[in-house]
């Protein structure tokens, strides 16, 4: 009797648990949409509650925390190791069936270009887009790498096509234009603008012009010649611009130098740190004398600097003639004391020479020097 008062109770337990399995599996939906709700409005109270947990169970969160990593990175490895062993063997599979793999994608490729023309190739072409965007850069590079192999060639054939496709080169730009003229029109009347002004400024207009193979091998060469050759540093330094442009007028230079002084200064003032530091005020202040001193300098006129061009020139002239006169006068000396000495003059010329130690000369008129 007991035992089968156990096996009812078994029996409806069962039917209990499959009606739930069945009620979630009706009600999936709602059931994961209550439980989201539920958990956005007691967010807080969830973050507590693990918050809380995490303090309280610390030892046994980390603990299994490390367990689950050790096992979660066994399965990573496991699941590379895996991975690579189906690409080994899809590698090793395909070596030895290639061409069988070959026929079937022709065979497919082939049946789907029958069924769906249309359909195959703006499939093929969208791949192909995908595929060319994917890999810009490298094609580019390609056909730039192409192009200056020889690119005489390239433009002879581009020149054949564009003669052998006249009309319907000039009804697709035609079709281009009518898509969007009013921008087209606006671009042109950008470039007049800027053409205009160009002109009005003094500038040459801008014009693109084809150049020729030799030209530009030419061009080429000078300027591998020019940028390859080893200069001299005194090379360098006398390549003088002045020839080519003229000397720097003192003018400027001077209101360069009086520019830069006032610049410096007021760079001090904005950027001190402490502008009511006695020591920093003080050195501004210098600062700012030492400009103003150069401003004055640097202020001359040019009729002041030649008047002082003028006066040099006149010293320099005065000090010439003063340097002959004196020559003349100790010539005029030199030929009386000849004719007035008694005595011979001492036979040591030269003034660097030591004088000779004898006895003074008996008659002496204080001529004989």
């Amino acid at each position: 009797m007991a035992q089968e008062r156990r096996l009812a109770a078994e029996r409806q337990q069962e039917a209990e648990r499959e009606r739930r399995r069945r009620y979630r599996q009706e009600h999936a939906e709602q059931i994961a949409e209550s439980k989201r709700r539920w958990r956005e409005r007691n967010a807080e109270h969830i973050s507590e509650y693990r918050r809380r947990y995490n303090t309280e169970h610390r030892e046994e969160v980390l603990r299994k925390k490390r367990e689950y990593m050790k096992s979660y990175d066994a399965r990573k490895r496991a699941e590379q190791q895996r991975r690579e062993a189906r690409r080994q063997y899809q590698r090793e599979y395909y070596a030895a069936h290639r061409q069988e793999y070959l026929d079937y994608q022709r065979e497919r490729r082939a049946a789907r270009r029958a069924a769906d023309p249309d359909r195959y190739r703006s499939q093929t072409n969208a791949r192909n887009q995908r595929w060319r965007d994917s890999h810009r850069q490298q094609e580019n590079a390609k056909l730039r790498a192409k192009y200056w192999e020889d690119p005489q060639q390239a433009r002879d054939r581009a020149r054949a096509y564009y003669t052998a496709n006249a009309g319907r080169i000039t009804a697709h730009l035609r079709e281009k234009y009518a898509e969007d003229a009013e921008a087209r029109r606006a671009y042109h009347r950008e470039w007049r603008r800027r053409e205009r002004l160009r002109r009005s400024e003094g500038l040459p207009p801008r014009r693109l012009h084809t150049v020729t193979k030799q030209q530009r091998d030419a061009n080429a060469a000078a300027a591998d010649e020019f940028f390859s050759r080893i200069r001299a540093t005194r090379e360098v330094l006398e390549q003088n611009l002045s020839e080519v442009f003229g000397p720097t007028p003192p003018a400027l230079i001077d209101r360069f130098n009086r520019d830069s002084a006032r610049c410096r200064a007021l760079a001090y003032l904005l950027n001190a740190p402490d502008p009511s530091d006695r020591l920093r005020v003080s050195e501004a202040r210098r600062f700012a004398y030492e400009a103003e001193k150069a401003a004055r300098q640097a202020e001359m006129t040019a009729r002041q600097r030649a008047r002082a061009i003028e006066r040099v020139k006149q010293l320099v002239a005065k000090g010439a003639a003063e340097a002959a006169e004196n020559a003349r006068l100790d010539a005029i000396g030199h030929e009386v004391n000849r004719r007035l000495r008694i005595n011979p003059r001492s036979p040591h010329p030269d003034p660097a020479a030591p004088h000779s130690v004898g006895a003074a000369p008996l008659h002496s008129t204080g001529l004989n020097r």
